[in-house]
């Protein structure tokens, strides 16, 4: 859904166009550096307000973030600040009349951000601080997913890298099976968590595997599923994978694969 400048947009009669096409999308309208108002647009009819990608405090301040006060020392920019104080609410950044991120930040800090494409598609979602939560997922223009990453607390990790429509790197420590309800809950895009995802895909022809969930048992049902076969060299690292486990399963599924461990 395109997410634009309300400057941007023609109205002709009732209808409400952008570059000449009936508008379909959302329309923020900016005064002194805030956005003042935002609304749902179909087929050129406005039909509902608009607050903010989280459904978060509907009353909350909402500035452009370039007007704002950032530490360019710090990778993360923070603490945030409005009139030198640590500001919270919802930050909005625009290219060319383009929204492309939306952020929470309270007292200084983002919580949580996401980052549009242009045509409206989400290129990146991050849960900074959420509990013992850590999110981060990347998505091409046309919403495939490319990175996922998930951390809890206690320690758990499940990350996967995607190139070429092939998966590139697997990192899972901690117990899955453990968290997967909990963390199934709070997965913003739950559907990322899911191990079948992984059998769907193939891996890179040069794969990195790490962590100690990664056993002899879930080798062997991946190499089972297919998920090896255009791989050629397999990197390993911090695994509770044996090498004599290794050989036993290619000879079983007549698999010819180099592989090293670092």
């Amino acid at each position: 859904m395109l997410r634009v400048d309300h400057n941007l947009l023609e109205v002709e009669g009732d209808y409400t166009y952008f570059n000449k096409a009936l508008f379909t999308g959302i329309a923020f309208i900016i005064k002194d550096s805030q956005v003042t108002d935002s609304f749902k647009y179909s087929d050129g009819i406005k039909y509902d307000s608009y607050h903010n990608y989280f459904e978060y405090d509907n009353h909350a301040l909402r500035y452009l973030r370039d007007s704002l006060e950032e530490d360019d020392t710090d990778f993360s920019c923070e603490p945030i600040l409005l009139d030198g104080k640590r500001f919270s609410g919802i930050i909005y950044d625009f290219d060319d009349g383009y929204c492309i991120e939306e952020a929470i930040v309270d007292n200084g800090s983002i919580l949580e951000s996401v980052n549009f494409y242009k045509n409206g598609n989400i290129e990146e979602y991050d849960v900074i601080s959420s509990g013992d939560y850590y999110q981060s997922y990347c998505f091409d223009m046309y919403n495939n997913i490319e990175f996922f990453s998930i951390k809890k607390k206690p320690y758990f990790v499940f990350e996967y890298k995607l190139e070429s429509n092939t998966i590139r790197s697997l990192i899972m420590y901690g117990d899955l099976n453990k968290y997967y309800h909990s963390l199934n809950q709070q997965c913003i895009f739950f559907k990322s968590l899911d191990v079948s995802f992984l059998i769907k895909k193939k891996f890179n022809c040069f794969f990195y595997m790490e962590g100690d969930y990664i056993d002899n048992k879930f080798f062997s049902f991946l190499i089972e599923q297919g998920c090896f076969d255009q791989v050629h060299f397999l990197t390993l690292s911090s695994t509770n994978i044996s090498e004599e486990e290794i050989q036993k399963t290619l000879l079983i599924n007549n698999k010819s694969m180099k592989y090293k461990f670092i």
